[in-house]
């Protein structure tokens, strides 16, 4: 079961920081939903570069989202995002950051995680 928690504005920074401390090099997928060209994925299980919300200067709200590695990297703006939530397990890992743009859309940025190895197969 998902459990699903808002972001309150005044946190956003400092939420991202840590979620890219923890989700570096993560294996991630970027969805755009509700788009005027329809639903569209980017960066399909590409690792988590950059997660940054812009606090400085003209950029000022913007939040850049960044998957990849050197020789394919995939970066996606948001402009003026007005709502952020996250989707969290279980367990309490992190599965998903939802970032809404108003009119635009949301993009909804996968942290993809692999299976665990079955019991015959742990290591010591």
């Amino acid at each position: 079961m998902t459990r699903t928690f808002d972001i309150p504005e005044v946190r956003w920074g400092s939420f991202l920081r840590m979620i890219i401390r923890g989700s570096l090099g993560r294996p991630t997928r970027i969805e755009l939903v509700n788009r005027a060209l329809g639903d569209q994925e980017m960066g399909d299980r590409l690792p988590l570069r950059l997660l940054e919300l812009e606090e400085k200067g003209s950029e000022r709200g913007h939040l850049l989202v960044s998957v990849g590695d050197d020789e394919d990297e995939v970066t996606h703006l948001i402009e003026m995002p007005t709502r952020m939530a996250i989707g969290l397990n279980d367990v309490g890992e992190l599965l998903w950051l939802a970032v809404d743009a108003g009119e635009v859309g949301t993009t909804i940025v996968h942290f993809e995680s692999f299976p665990a190895l079955e019991a015959e197969y742990t290591f010591p």
